[in-house]
């Protein structure tokens, strides 16, 4: 390749590729297959990648090969691969406007892989989805742009900070994934209980009961108008499977829904919980609500499954489908 860019601190394999190609007047996809891979190989790089990206851009393969070790994280619950950038991640509005400020090149980090994240560690601020978006030179430096409106998202999609609260369940999760406990305010207590918790929610805050909107709707922050993502009972992908193709906005909705059920009553501050006073150990409570309107189908699905729920969930879940409707 005649011109090979340095990878960033903290960047995914598939952002690199892709930028590497850009920069060479080539499509990622035409780049990928030239090694002889049908899509981006940044789960599990094959023997011998690292070598033929050697080859190719005179860098050190073993420097590579460190660089863009895959991240535990990611390999768990891995991100759909973006169209047409060829990307596995999603982008920081705020690192790409740096970046287009120093006159780089935007990038995706590898942690904005994982579908359990959903904004940048940096910059706390909402992460972008790639969907539509493609890698092309602009003066020089490789942009983000919308192949409809030819605008790049450090320029015009500049996004928000999320609530505390749903930061707070971010962090939990990071903590949790490395082994640590998740902290004091969450139900779970230790790192496995708290991921299978989690992972078991995703679905029912998902549910869309007749023409009522989901529970994870419900904490939308972005309020255009739009709708947003559900499932149907009958739906065969099950916990972080059934976000790897959504975007962030849809994911942090889901996660807010999810923390509010396993937070303590005290530590239940997301403006929407305030609002309907579940912070007060005496109200009915989220899990009430999340199962009020569900018709006798999904209450005997979820009658089904808490038989092998952790029993920090499974106890209010019961309850709540106990009480008289």
């Amino acid at each position: 390749m005649p011109f090979a860019p340095r990878p960033m601190a903290g960047e995914g394999l598939s952002s690199w590729v892709a930028r590497l190609a850009a920069h060479n007047f080539v499509t990622a996809a035409d780049f990928w297959s030239g090694l002889g891979c049908d899509d981006p190989q940044d789960l599990a790089p094959p023997d011998g990648l690292f070598d033929q990206l050697s080859e190719s851009t005179r860098l050190n393969a073993n420097e590579l090969r460190r660089f863009f070790a895959p991240d535990p994280a990611t390999i768990a619950a891995p991100l759909a691969l973006s169209r047409p950038a060829f990307i596995r991640g999603a982008a920081c509005p705020a690192c790409c406007r740096d970046a287009a400020d120093r006159v780089g090149d935007h990038f995706v980090s590898a942690s904005s892989a994982s579908s359990w994240r959903f904004s940048c560690p940096k910059h706390r601020v909402r992460l972008a989805g790639l969907d539509g978006y493609g890698l092309v030179l602009q003066d020089g430096a490789a942009r983000f742009v919308h192949e409809g409106s030819r605008t790049s998202i450090g320029a015009t999609h500049f996004a928000g900070r999320p609530a505390e609260f749903t930061l707070a369940f971010e962090d939990a999760l990071m903590r949790a994934l490395s082994g640590q406990p998740p902290g004091p305010q969450w139900l779970p207590r230790t790192p496995a209980t708290f991921l299978v918790s989690a992972t078991a929610l995703i679905e029912v805050v998902l549910w869309r009961p007749g023409s009522t909107t989901t529970f994870a709707h419900q904490f939308d922050e972005i309020r255009n108008g739009s709708a947003t993502f559900s499932i149907g009972a009958s739906d065969r992908r099950h916990g972080t499977a059934l976000l790897a193709d959504q975007g962030p906005r849809d994911r942090m909705n889901v996660y807010a829904a999810v923390a509010t059920l396993l937070a303590w009553p005290q530590a239940r501050s997301h403006p929407f919980s305030t609002v309907m006073r579940w912070n007060d150990p005496h109200s009915p409570g989220p899990f009430v609500y999340a199962f009020d309107e569900l018709d006798d189908r999904l209450r005997a699905i979820l009658t089904d499954r808490l038989q092998a729920w952790p029993g920090c969930i499974a106890t209010p879940a019961r309850r709540a489908l106990q009480r008289p409707r």
